[in-house]
């Protein structure tokens, strides 16, 4: 990857999945060769609010739309306390 390529990642409404992969120049659309990374972006998100952002996060997208997100460690299905 040059300094030039950038690395995107959007969900996918008609696969209903999470893709990554290079994008274009003017950083709208996805380059040959994008991934389906749902679980592992998932997964992500999940360890990167429980490090940050215990109690929760909120957070806005580019069009103005609110998302709250909490995440909750489990183990053998049952929620862990902490």
């Amino acid at each position: 990857m040059t300094a030039e390529e950038t690395i995107g990642v959007s969900f996918q409404p008609f696969s209903r999945t999470i893709a990554a992969g290079r994008l274009s120049k003017d950083r709208r659309t996805f380059l040959a060769g994008k991934t389906e990374v749902t679980h592992q972006a998932a997964v992500a998100v999940a360890q990167w609010v429980l490090e940050k952002f215990p109690g929760g996060m909120t957070l806005t997208d580019d069009h103005g739309n609110g998302y709250q997100i909490t995440a909750r460690k489990m183990k053998n299905g049952e929620v862990e306390t902490p």
